[in-house]
């Protein structure tokens, strides 16, 4: 595997968090972390000690929870944004880091935005 073991380091200028094919990427390659730097933050995963517990090809479960993340998030962002608390530009560059929260925390990955 390319990058087993890696600290995988790559930027999103746009300011998001990791884009599905990231998080793909370093599963099927099994590296030990990722980290995207972004004009405003650093999003860091890294893999359990026992392993990555997901897995997007093969697992149907990893995909449902991954779909219930993104509605999930949508949904709160949305409201928030209806409700006046949050822009539509910050509601965009928030979208992927609570994906990724809900999404992680639901399998115990360890996961931060700093």
């Amino acid at each position: 595997m390319l990058m087993k073991d890696w600290v995988v380091l790559h930027n999103h200028p746009g300011g998001t968090s990791f884009s599905i094919n990231d998080i793909k990427a370093i599963v099927r390659h099994d590296a030990a972390e990722l980290t995207v730097v972004s004009p405003d933050d650093i999003y860091v995963v890294t893999r359990p000690v026992k392993g990555w517990n997901i897995d997007f090809e093969k697992d149907k479960y990893t995909a449902d929870i991954l779909e219930e993340a993104i509605s999930t998030a949508q949904d709160w962002l949305r409201k928030s944004e209806a409700r006046g608390e949050m822009h539509t530009t910050t509601r965009i560059l928030e979208e992927n880091h609570q994906i990724w929260s809900i999404f992680f925390n639901h399998f115990g990955i360890n996961y931060k935005r700093t």
